[in-house]
């Protein structure tokens, strides 16, 4: 699964969230690299995946890639949100 690029800045909070559209083990989409996995949910017939990282740099975070065997095309919805961060 590809997560689509989004405009963040250095300290601010990246979440990617990922629903499918079938039951899905959590193995099935592993964290992408350089995120952590916060939670997941599995039922009958869906699964949602939430992934988060601390942005290192100002600018576009590029596509960022789930790792693991994944299932069939077309079957998911993929969200990248920043949330700033303020001191």
């Amino acid at each position: 699964a590809v997560f689509p690029t989004v405009y963040g800045e250095k300290d601010d909070v990246l979440l990617l969230s990922q629903s499918f559209d079938d039951r899905a083990e959590r193995t099935d989409f592993r964290k992408p690299r350089g995120t952590e996995l916060l939670d997941w949910t599995n039922s009958r017939d869906e699964a949602g995946f939430l992934y988060g990282k601390l942005l290192e740099s100002t600018g576009m975070t590029g596509e960022i890639v789930s790792r693991g065997p994944g299932g069939p095309k077309c079957k998911d919805a993929l969200l990248s949100v920043v949330v700033n961060r303020f001191d």
